[in-house]
């Protein structure tokens, strides 16, 4: 018996992980290990992560933190992630939409329920760069 690749995890999903490095070009960005995936990080944060560029951070960020590019009230982020939607899980009011990144990682958005997109789907969505949360790879310490 084959096992399912997603685990469905019930009640609220943990915090999305992924490795890469910061780098500089035209503000701050983080790029996914494995890809060419670049997330433009929010100004607030640049100071705590001027250490790191060209080193390798793990970010973190929480489902509710990641949103439907389609209905995303601020614009002006340019954390947009393109992915295929794999699972849609409704939660009552909410849904929670699983996607892989290019680079390979399994990241879940907590959304709410507006219209339930299929799953195949590719959509696009809006990573929250001010809520992200960013580790030490060597020391696994927080640093923002």
């Amino acid at each position: 018996e084959s096992m399912p690749m997603l685990k469905v995890v019930r009640c609220s999903p943990s915090m999305n992980f992924m490795a890469g490095i910061i780098i500089k070009d035209r503000g701050q960005h983080f790029q996914e290990n494995g890809s060419g995936l670049k997330l433009r990080l929010a100004p607030s944060i640049e100071k705590k992560l001027n250490p790191y560029i060209r080193k390798e951070v793990v970010l973190g960020i929480r489902p509710e933190h990641i949103y439907d590019a389609a209905r995303a009230q601020d614009a002006s982020i340019k954390a947009k992630v393109k992915a295929k939607l794999e699972v849609v899980e409704p939660m009552g009011n909410e849904l929670f939409l699983y996607f892989t990144t290019a680079g390979g990682n399994q990241c879940v958005a907590r959304v709410i329920a507006a219209e339930e997109p299929n799953p195949g789907k590719t959509m696009e969505f809006v990573f929250d760069t001010s809520k992200a949360h960013f580790f030490d790879v060597n020391t696994e310490k927080v640093i923002v």
